[in-house]
């Protein structure tokens, strides 16, 4: 009820190239991404948003929002279990209470009330990274199949969005600590970047080729420095505007999204489909 009466998603991002992207994706039409749409953001990995614009082509923009709201509510399950895990051990009030507190926190995240029922991309590429994390702490004794797969996950994630980079680095740091021994915690680090590897490739491989066939960077048209393809000048093409302007204001970012100064605040409304 709260995605329906907030009413449809017209925010910036979707009126310029969510739904755009898995149209040109879908269509063929690679050679004018950057033309109508928002041209950095153009070639981002399109099978994210296909979904969506199925639902929205066939079923409108209503049904679009409750149908994408069931699928981004698996994030608040799997964070239940995660928590589940966590104070298996404990009694049983003391579970559900943390259960229920984890879950309150999860849906009451900034991101995920600004995000929830709309086309971005977030809120869906954080259910394997979430799933992953479940996996690992399922069992007190993490195998290299729980590795692998949690791996995968993640990898996954990551080449449906690329900003989950960040949670593979540390999923790979947190192999690399907590496992007992210098060989156990290379090998659990192995096993779990050939699952993150795997996924990657699984889940972005065929786009990125894609770009560097036809641009020679395989994430056009970021760190074209790097890469150097004639067809972006050659930056590294980042967006500073979300940045934290010091230590403090990067403390204090998980606590001003519900505010409307915060830079990197999403909400569905007319407003936000101004550039």
């Amino acid at each position: 009820m709260f995605c329906v009466n907030r009413g449809a998603d017209v925010s910036f991002d979707k009126l310029n190239y969510h739904y755009y992207d898995a149209f040109a994706f879908l269509k063929g039409r690679i050679e004018l991404y950057g033309v109508p749409a928002s041209l950095r953001r153009s070639y981002y990995n399109p099978i994210v948003y296909v979904t969506f614009y199925f639902l929205l082509t066939i079923t409108g923009p209503l049904v679009t929002n409750m149908d994408l709201t069931i699928i981004q509510s698996l994030n608040y399950i799997i964070v239940g279990l995660t928590t589940f895990f966590l104070v298996r051990r404990e009694s049983a009030w003391y579970r559900w209470g943390c259960i229920v507190i984890a879950t309150i926190i999860a849906l009451a995240s900034p991101i995920a009330l600004s995000e929830i029922g709309t086309s971005f991309a977030d809120i869906v590429s954080s259910i394997p990274v979430i799933a992953a994390v479940a996996i690992v702490l399922s069992s007190a004794n993490v195998t290299r199949p729980m590795l692998l797969l949690s791996g995968l996950l993640i990898g996954a994630a990551t080449g449906l969005k690329r900003t989950n980079a960040t949670f593979a680095i540390a999923f790979g740091a947190v192999c690399l600590l907590c496992a007992p021994g210098i060989g156990a915690r290379i090998r659990a680090a192995c096993t779990a970047g050939i699952g993150l590897v795997v996924g990657l490739i699984a889940v972005g491989g065929a786009w990125g080729f894609t770009l560097w066939t036809r641009f020679g960077n395989p994430i056009f048209p970021f760190y074209n420095s790097i890469f150097r393809s004639p067809d972006y000048p050659p930056s590294s093409s980042a967006d500073r505007r979300y940045l934290p302007e010091g230590v403090l204001d990067g403390i204090a970012y998980p606590f001003r999204g519900r505010s409307k100064s915060c830079r990197s605040r999403k909400l569905p409304s007319a407003t936000s489909a101004l550039p």
